[in-house]
């Protein structure tokens, strides 16, 4: 396994919002010690829709792709707003937003509770 899991972009130049957005929060997750050993761990594709916007991360042995639209084959979908997305990322009542439906999944629920430390910005790290 790598020491230092990547974030990469399929046509970084067309990504969409909530690819680029994740992206930044993927990749400073992936940078710390506990992000870098989770990812490692992770095998698979997550699809991800907010609003008209859609994109997969693949989580691989090299660390993170995103790629913009949904590939076949995901193992789990997270559907919700931007809004609501960006809520759980802050941490900011992840719970709530699932039982507000502002988030939703489908899927292998395991692999989305797995990824989802992964999505939450570390707010430590901003304050320095």
């Amino acid at each position: 396994m790598p020491q230092n899991p990547k974030l990469n972009y399929i046509d970084r130049d067309r990504m969409n919002l909530v690819g680029l957005m994740l992206g930044g929060i993927l990749e400073e997750s992936i940078a710390s010690p506990r992000g870098s050993a989770l990812v490692q761990k992770l095998r698979g594709a997550v699809g991800v829709t907010a609003g008209k916007m859609r994109i997969t991360l693949r989580f691989h042995e090299d660390g993170i792709t995103v790629v913009r639209g949904i590939e076949p084959g995901t193992r789990a979908r997270v559907k919700g707003s931007l809004d609501g997305l960006l809520q759980v990322s802050l941490g900011r009542g992840a719970v709530r937003s699932f039982l507000a439906g502002e988030v939703s999944f489908s899927g292998n629920p395991f692999f989305v509770l797995k990824m989802l430390p992964l999505l939450r910005v570390d707010r430590s790290r901003r304050a320095k």
